[in-house]
């Protein structure tokens, strides 16, 4: 009997050190994606005019497009901001934040225009991210301009303005895809209709493991095949763990 019981704490404390091992081997790291530590510049902005292409922080990878022209210059994908202008509509205040700041006040956030994406050189998962309209898109939305004000003379009509994640688990596998509402006026009750204009958490868990995030946009307000409504999106506060 004492041989037995020798051998049945022997035994067990294998399991243990075998357990603790395999708890350390998997310990999981969260990470913020704050944006803080992009340079801006003095004109309050990066948009991808020193030509690089992109810009990596806090272990992601944030892709841009930028073209210069006679007819003015051009940028798509991701770019970064500390501008909080949320009274002048238009083009020229395609930087600023609908909430006059980043997420819980910082100073800076990113800012996505058109198809963007996100790269990480392994694979994580997003736990949630904060988003809120630009300034741009929601005075056009609200006000009408370019596209139609949302909701009609009425207020009645069913506008709607969509933010569209991919993630891909894999370089061209198949996505996951999750759709974000920044503005939905399909409700009954016209008193539920609303466009974001605060930062807003939204959970991301959904995509599951990711090495690549695509962001599109679409919108009830369309001619032809192009939207009316400005395809930009503010987001701050990406965590996820790894």
């Amino acid at each position: 009997m004492k041989k037995f019981h020798l051998y049945f704490f022997a035994i067990l404390g294998m399991m243990l050190s075998v357990a603790s091992c395999t708890k350390d081997d998997e310990t999981v790291t969260t990470k913020t994606i704050d944006f803080e530590s992009v340079l801006l510049g003095a004109q309050g902005f990066w948009n991808g005019a020193d030509g690089s292409g992109k810009f990596t922080t806090d272990g992601a990878t944030f892709l841009n497009s930028y073209t210069a022209s006679t007819f003015g210059d051009y940028w798509g994908g991701f770019a970064c901001s500390n501008k909080g202008d949320i009274t002048t509509p238009g083009y020229t205040n395609q930087y600023s934040s609908a909430a006059g700041t980043g997420a819980a006040n910082s100073s800076q956030f990113g800012l996505s225009y058109g198809g963007s994406t996100i790269t990480f050189p392994k694979a994580v998962t997003l736990q949630y991210a904060a988003f809120v309209n630009s300034t741009y898109a929601l005075i056009e939305m609200k006000m009408g301009g370019f596209g139609k004000k949302f909701g009609g003379a009425t207020g009645n009509d069913e506008d709607w303005f969509k933010l569209t994640i991919k993630g891909y688990a894999t370089e061209g596998g198949t996505p996951t895809t999750l759709d974000i509402y920044l503005a939905d006026y399909r409700f009954a009750d016209n008193t539920n209709d609303y466009i974001i204009n605060q930062w807003t958490s939204f959970d991301l868990s959904s995509l599951g493991s990711v090495v690549k995030v695509e962001f599109s946009y679409s919108s009830s307000d369309n001619t032809g095949e192009w939207s009316n409504t400005p395809s930009y999106v503010c987001i701050d506060n990406i965590v996820y763990s790894e």
